[in-house]
């Protein structure tokens, strides 16, 4: 599956963190032990041209999927869940503190997992957050747009660097 990604230059997004299932399946090998960040590690060194995105931000394990965007090229995560969710675990200057460096806000997408119908509350609760944490419209830009835009080799909205 990786080789394929790789020939045809397609990202691989995964869950990560903690989650619930809206049935049980005890029978079935699901858990979050199979969603840590960190286990995504090899396969970001061992395929460096194929984007990998740690979807939620490793939910439980933050700092663990923030250090794995900062260190290595091909990673990038995304806060997509509930807008009343996870992310409202912690005030916006401690996410802030993970993204810490020059130009975090590059291996940062937008993702949302909510109803179509919740969509227009998720890109706002995401927009508010962002902000707070002291990105401005360029940096938004890259977040919303332009980040995905690239992995998937589209033209940026707003041409932001």
């Amino acid at each position: 599956m990786y080789e394929k990604a790789a020939e045809y230059g397609l990202p691989l997004l995964f869950h990560t963190g903690v989650f619930a299932l809206p049935e049980p399946m005890p029978r079935e090998p699901i858990g979050a032990a199979f969603c840590q960040p960190v286990f995504l590690d090899r396969v970001a060194r061992g395929y460096p041209s194929v984007p990998v995105i740690l979807a939620h931000l490793g939910i439980g394990w933050y700092d663990v999927a923030a250090a794995m965007a900062r260190l290595l090229p091909n990673v990038y995560v995304d806060f997509s869940g509930n807008e009343n969710g996870w992310r409202l675990s912690h005030p916006p200057a401690y996410w802030r503190s993970l993204f810490y460096w020059e130009n975090s806000h590059r291996k940062i997408l937008f993702g949302s997992d909510v109803h179509s119908r919740d969509v227009p509350a998720a890109v706002e609760s995401q927009r508010r957050l962002f902000q707070e944490m002291g990105y401005g419209e360029r940096e938004l830009a890259a977040i919303f747009h332009d980040n995905a835009a690239a992995l998937l080799r589209l033209a940026p909205a707003g041409g932001s660097t």
